[in-house]
């Protein structure tokens, strides 16, 4: 029977981090510091109608990002 090799990078998971509110860049570039540690920020840009200011890049989810 063969046997399955899962390396130690397989059996890390995916964190869901809190942050401070409109925080989260300064929460990645801390974590990103630890080595091992992998970040991922996703980002959207809104667009108000009501005003000519597009906001870019906010976070996609506000509070939250993924280590």
């Amino acid at each position: 029977m063969k046997q399955k090799v899962v390396s130690d990078s397989a059996l890390l998971g995916w964190y869901c981090v809190r942050s401070k509110p409109r925080s989260e860049r300064v929460a990645t570039s801390h974590l990103e510091k630890i080595a091992g540690v992998e970040v991922f920020l996703p980002r959207t840009c809104r667009v108000r109608k009501s005003r000519p200011v597009n906001q870019c890049p906010q976070a996609l989810f506000p509070g939250y990002l993924f280590a």
